[in-house]
């Protein structure tokens, strides 16, 4: 028999796929609602359409370790382009122009993970729509008790180049 702590990341996952979407909005740390609007991914036809074939302008929260600016196209083929920013805590994905540097995937349907080469990101995504200008939160959802950290928020936007 698996101890508890082996079935966790299933757990989170589970909760994520079935939980009450309208009860759940994005949360910062102290557990306040950004937005009453907010609603897991699924509510708006999963990741894939919240994300895939849109680019996002999207902040993380100020203070350590981060308060940094991700734009990023998000391709239906899966790459992942940062757009024309810099990033002080990572120079080696500082760009003047577009560059790939990654790839993106969904995970069921309210779950997205990154991967820039070493580490992987796994984070809850939450959105007001799917169309261009609607708002969207990842979050990382750790933990038990679950500790729900506010990775970025930030504004659905259409790519900025190809994605071949």
């Amino acid at each position: 028999m698996k101890d508890w702590k082996s079935l966790v990341p299933f757990t989170i996952s589970a909760l994520l796929v079935v939980g009450d979407a309208s009860a759940v909005g994005c949360l910062d740390a102290d557990a306040t609602r950004l937005s009453d609007n907010y609603q897991l991914a699924s509510v708006h036809g999963g990741v894939d359409n919240v994300l895939g074939g849109k680019g996002i302008d999207a902040d993380a929260p100020p203070g350590p370790p981060s308060g940094e600016n991700w734009k990023e196209d998000h391709c239906i083929n899966g790459k992942l382009f940062k757009v024309g920013q810099t990033n002080p805590l990572h120079p080696d994905f500082a760009v003047d122009q577009r560059k790939e540097v990654g790839t993106w995937v969904s995970i069921g349907q309210n779950l997205a993970r990154y991967n820039y080469g070493v580490p992987q990101y796994t984070w809850a995504v939450f959105s007001t729509g799917s169309d261009v200008g609607s708002f969207v939160c990842w979050q990382k959802i750790e933990g038990i008790p679950i500790n729900r950290t506010i990775v970025a928020e930030g504004v659905i936007k259409s790519l900025s180049g190809s994605c071949l």
